[in-house]
């Protein structure tokens, strides 16, 4: 048997796993079908030989690779046999990868990003976390990139990073750690506000952020926030009461329980020095922390060192107390030294002024005052002030600060008063104060001896300034009647009286303080010593008529005393004893004696002592009735006093002897006269003696009076003339009326009387008071009144004429203020209502209503008094024709006319267009009103606008009105026909011979005809060929615009 052969090629073949990767991935190759122990090159993408391999004795193979950076897709494995020549191949896809550096960190942190097996130049957008593009880059020609970026703000935890081309995404993460991000300030003492800020905490969407519990040095939760949204919070509080030196501070959050931590430093801190301020021998607290635990503290004030020592607790804080040394004024040092804090804490103490001596603590004025302080500037000039006074002294400190001075009180008012020492070295009120009383003083009395009466003068300080001063005098406890009581600024006074009425000696005078004794609870007062001598006596009045009652008073006299009193010639006329105080008061009537000075001899019955006195007296007018009236009054006057039988002469202001009279045997008289024409006002009456030289006066008082006032009644406008008497001499008299103040002004004679005329001016009506008023005399109320009576008038009508529904305006014054004024026309009672205004007056319209032609009565009624005062004026009512209708028509039209104005139950006779006066074409009677209507139909006339005249057969007056005379067809015969037939046509209305062309149908001027004189024609013309059916004539006048129509049925 012979074997059958034949041929097989082995084809060489690679297979590679896995078939996709990232850069980085390791790739198994194996092949097989190659020759035995060939040389396989193993290439890659871009790589040309990635490794290098040898077949078995089998032809097969298997080898590895890394994949190396190279552009993202299909990329091509290579197996090469060197001996053989053959190549297989298989494919891989390049998948992208991304890497960061470092893997964890804190918000603000720079990371690097590489990334590859992206598209050659690809534009890479990298993402983090909640920031969608954080950074941009591009990747090179191998499809990879590298670049950086800032790690922000968001929250805690693990944080994804994209890295997305326009194909794909790739992704790595980042684990963000809490981080206290800044501590503000760095440093800072107990008390001080710090402000810590973080980020990376924890927070989760939909669920609030984390609390972030803040630890500061020993204190394990000194505040606590809530992260926001990206993970960052800020906390604030304040630095608690620590030692000295670097305090730790930790954020921990809760929920996550990280943690982050940075520090600030404590500084030690002088907290408070109480009071800040204060004189010599103050006790002053100090308190301080931030200091060394159980530091040793040694306080340091001014140039004083170790004033007081303590030692801190074990928290750093501490207080202590010291006295303030002598030292000078100002703002001095406290410093805290501890002996391990490199640093030492100061605050300052103002050192003040004092006044430590005022000695004596009062004094009147003029006494001298020690006054020392401390406190103040070293070897200043010290300036003191008293009260008022700004420099009543000056000294100079020693170089301590302290002064001893003295002075002396000046002039000023009771009281405590400020001691204040100025420091005038130091610029800027460096002061201390202290106090001392001035008291009360009476310094002098003038005269110190006098009567009862005398004028004494009492001087004083040292009071209450512009305080009143109460002077008790002897038994008086307040005199009265003291001249310039008060006390000036400085609580000084002199004031002055008269001495009252007490008995002889030595008496106080005692100046109070009563406003000073009820606030400081003691009597402040003073006194000195005044003595009283016996007094003359004194006559009240010196001098009176008979009758007239005489007081006699006298003082220093025995106490209980009688004294009796002699007038003239007679003794004893009266007797009295004096009070207890040596006074006396007596009255007597002087008895009839004439003319003349008497004396007046008052004697004691104990002491003897006399005083003489005078009464003169005079005659007198005992009485005037009545003491005013006007000119023309009856005056009685009475007196005595005078010579027996003595002629006495009566004058009147202006007029001499207006009367004469003689006196009675015992000097009395009465008379009388009558007021004759003076000017107003008071006037004297003058009694004069033939032989006493005193002439006594009385006084009556002139009033004025309105004499006159004529007409006593007027419309507005009317004249009315005014007199009057009783007025000032040559005075402006305005004449009030009504509602007028000053309707007119006159001047009155040298006698007071006057006349003058004034127009009654617009006022309501009625009575109204006539007022004459005085202008010279103002403020006197010189002034009179009578009265006048304002009547109604209608002023106008407007227009005087008119026919009926004419519009009428009326005016008219001098009625009511706000009255209901009727107006009444003719047969119309009420026409129209109205108001007048306050002053009376009124305008209104009212429309003339239907009345009988002629003059006709316009009355305005008022309604006051009954409604009986009026006025009135005329209006004539003019013949009208109201209506005519239609207004245009053809011959034969039914014409209707209306109208009024004409005589009552008058006939009215119509005439129409050409038929003239002589022929009525219709004929009427008026009603009661002097209305009608009446109807005619037109008759032939020609065309156009044709007068209608209607003419009262009794008035004679006419009215016209007028129609339009219209051209008409009146008839067409036959109605119908056939082409050929004769037709007439017939109308009037048209103009007096005109040319009329007749058309028919189509043809136009069929015939042509002329009207006659009274506008109408007639004509024939014959049918002409035109079409069956209604057929259209029209008479077509050459100047009448109006062209009437008819039709013709054509057969």
């Amino acid at each position: 048997i012979r074997p059958a052969t034949t041929t097989f090629s082995i084809l060489p073949q690679t297979i590679i796993t896995p078939l996709t990767g990232s850069v980085g991935t390791l790739v198994n190759v194996y092949g097989d079908g190659y020759k035995a122990g060939e040389v396989i090159h193993v290439s890659f993408g871009t790589h040309p030989t990635i490794t290098l391999t040898t077949t078995n004795s089998m032809g097969t193979f298997g080898t590895t690779f890394t994949v190396d950076v190279q552009p993202a897709g299909v990329t091509t494995v290579t197996a090469y046999g060197l001996t053989s020549g053959t190549a297989t191949y298989a494919t891989f896809t390049v998948g992208n990868l991304i890497t960061v550096s470092p893997t964890t960190g804190t918000v603000g942190l720079v990371v690097e990003l590489k990334g590859n097996g992206f598209n050659a130049g690809a534009s890479i957008n990298i993402g983090f976390g909640v920031t969608p593009s954080i950074k941009g880059t591009t990747t090179i020609g191998d499809g990879s990139f590298v670049t950086n970026f800032t790690i922000d703000t968001q929250p805690l935890g693990t944080t994804t990073i994209s890295a997305t081309d326009s194909a794909s995404t790739m992704t790595c993460v980042f684990v963000i750690k809490p981080n206290i991000i800044s501590v503000t300030p760095s440093s800072g003492t107990v008390g001080a506000s710090v402000t810590v800020s973080g980020n990376g905490y924890a927070y989760s969407p939909g669920i609030l952020g984390e609390t972030v519990v803040i630890h500061f040095g020993n204190s394990l939760t000194i505040t606590q926030t809530v992260a926001a949204y990206e993970g960052s919070f800020t906390a604030i509080w304040t630095i608690d009461t620590q030692s000295y030196g670097t305090t730790t501070i930790t954020g921990y959050g809760t929920r996550s329980t990280g943690f982050a931590t940075s520090s600030i430093r404590i500084h030690p801190n002088i907290i408070s020095v109480t009071p800040d301020s204060g004189t010599v021998g103050c006790l002053i607290t100090v308190s301080g922390n931030g200091f060394g635990a159980t530091e040793y503290i040694g306080i340091n004030f001014g140039t004083t060192m170790s004033r007081g020592t303590t030692t801190a607790a074990s928290n750093g804080s501490w207080t202590v107390t010291f006295t303030i040394n002598t030292q000078k004024f100002g703002t001095t040092t406290v410093e805290a030294a501890g002996v391990t804090t490199p640093i030492y804490p100061t605050r300052t103490l103002k050192i003040l002024p004092k006044v430590i001596l005022v000695s004596p603590f009062s004094g009147t004025v003029g006494a001298t005052i020690t006054v020392g302080g401390n406190g103040f500037g070293a070897s200043s000039s010290i300036r003191i002030k008293f009260g008022l006074h700004n420099t009543i002294t000056t000294i100079t400190s020693d170089n301590r600060g302290s002064f001893t001075t003295s002075l002396t009180i000046n002039l000023q008012s009771y009281g405590t008063k400020t001691v204040t020492a100025c420091d005038d070295t130091l610029v800027g009120f460096v002061e201390a104060t202290s106090t001392a009383k001035i008291l009360q003083k009476v310094t002098s009395i003038t005269p110190t001896t006098g009567i009862v009466g005398t004028l004494m003068t009492v001087s004083g300080n040292g009071y209450g300034a512009g305080e009143n001063i109460r002077i008790e005098f002897g038994t008086t406890a307040t005199m009265s009647g003291v001249v310039n009581p008060s006390t000036d600024g400085n609580g000084s006074f002199t004031c002055s009286f008269y001495v009252d009425t007490q008995v002889y000696g030595s008496t106080s005078v005692i100046a109070w303080s009563d406003t000073l004794t009820a606030s400081e609870g003691v009597d402040v007062k003073s006194h000195k010593d005044f003595k009283i001598t016996p007094i003359l006596i004194m006559v009240s009045p010196t001098a009176g008529t008979v009758g007239a009652e005489i007081t006699v008073a006298g003082n220093g006299f025995g106490n209980a005393e009688v004294i009796s009193i002699k007038f003239g010639n007679t003794d004893g006329i009266g007797t009295t004893s004096t009070e207890s105080c040596g006074s006396f008061t007596i009255t007597f009537t002087i008895n009839t004696q004439k003319y003349g000075t008497t004396t007046i001899t008052a004697s004691g019955g104990t002491t003897g002592v006399t005083a003489i006195g005078t009464v003169s007296i005079h005659p007198n007018i005992i009485s005037i009735s009545p003491t005013i009236g006007t000119v023309g009054a009856l005056i009685t006057v009475a007196g005595n006093g005078f010579d027996n039988t003595e002629e006495i002469r009566i004058h009147l202001g202006i007029t001499t002897n207006i009367v004469t009279c003689s006196a009675e045997a015992n000097g009395s008289w009465t008379t009388w006269f009558t007021i004759d024409t003076q000017p107003y006002g008071t006037t004297t009456i003058i009694t004069d003696g033939a032989t006493t030289p005193i002439k006594p006066e009385g006084t009556i008082t002139i009033l004025p009076k309105v004499i006159l006032v004529s007409p006593f009644s007027g419309t507005v406008g009317t004249t009315i003339t005014v007199g009057g008497n009783g007025f000032g001499a040559t005075s402006s008299i305005h004449i009030k009326f009504g509602l007028n103040s000053s309707i007119t002004t006159v001047i009155s004679d040298n006698r007071g009387s006057w006349t003058t005329t004034f127009t009654i001016d617009l006022q309501f009506y009625g009575t109204k008071t006539v007022t004459a008023y005085d202008d010279t005399l103002v403020g006197l109320g010189v002034e009179a009144t009578s009265c006048a009576k304002i009547l109604p008038k209608v002023l106008s009508i407007s227009p005087t004429g008119g026919t009926v529904g004419t519009l009428v305006t009326i005016r008219g014054n001098g009625y009511g203020t706000s009255e209901a004024v009727r107006i009444a026309f003719g047969t119309t009672p009420t026409s129209k209502l109205v108001t007048s205004n306050i002053v009376g007056s009124f305008t209104t319209t009212f429309s003339i209503d239907t009345q009988a032609y002629g003059t006709t009565s316009v009355v305005a009624w008022s309604l006051v008094d009954g409604g009986g005062v009026s006025s009135y004026l005329d209006f004539k009512i003019d013949q009208t024709i109201i209506l005519v209708s239609p207004k245009s028509g053809t011959v034969g039209e039914l014409i209707t006319v209306s109208g009024n104005g004409f005589g009552r139950t008058e006939t009215i006779r119509i005439f129409f267009g050409t038929k003239g006066t002589a022929y009525p074409i219709a004929t009427t009677i008026t009603n009661v009103y002097g209305s009608w209507t009446t109807q005619f139909t037109i008759d032939t006339q020609i065309y156009g606008t044709t007068t209608i005249e209607a003419k009262g057969t009794t008035t004679g007056v006419s009215a016209y009105g007028s129609i339009t005379v219209q051209p008409f067809i009146i008839s067409i015969t036959p109605k119908s026909g056939t082409v050929g037939s004769l037709v007439t046509v017939s109308g009037n209305g048209f103009g007096s011979t005109e040319s009329i062309r007749i058309h028919f149908g189509a043809t136009m001027s069929i015939v042509l005809t002329t009207s006659v004189a009274n506008g109408s024609f007639t004509t024939s013309f014959t049918i002409n060929t035109q079409g069956y059916g209604t057929t259209t004539i029209t008479a077509d006048g050459i100047w009448t615009p109006i062209k009437p129509t008819g039709t013709f049925t054509i057969l």
